[in-house]
């Protein structure tokens, strides 16, 4: 299987993201430009969050659950998941997860 290419997603409270950058310093330098609040997070191109969180043996369902649409569609590895503005963020990674 070829190495995932990923982008960098930047959330700002809406609904629908307000960037995505080809690295996370460009990401950065976005937030820092505007005095943004938000998440950047890196995705997988060409594949769900999901199924490449499984393949690389960071995740695997438990529960019935979590193999259906609804969870899979709401579902972040945050294994490269970043705060900027908010109070008490220390910009670490977190762990995988769903979004509930």
């Amino acid at each position: 299987m070829q190495e995932a290419t990923f982008v960098w997603v930047l959330m700002c409270g809406s609904r629908f993201s307000c960037g995505v950058f080809s690295s996370r310093e460009l990401g950065e330098a976005a937030i820092k430009k505007y005095g943004l609040v938000g998440t950047l997070t890196q995705y997988p191109l060409d594949s769900l969050t999901y199924d490449w969180a499984i393949e690389k043996g960071l995740w695997e369902p438990r529960k019935p659950h979590e193999t259906e649409p609804r969870f899979i569609g709401r579902f972040t590895s945050r294994s490269k998941h970043f705060r900027y503005g908010h109070e008490g963020d220390d910009k670490s990674e977190s762990p995988a997860q769903a979004d509930e």
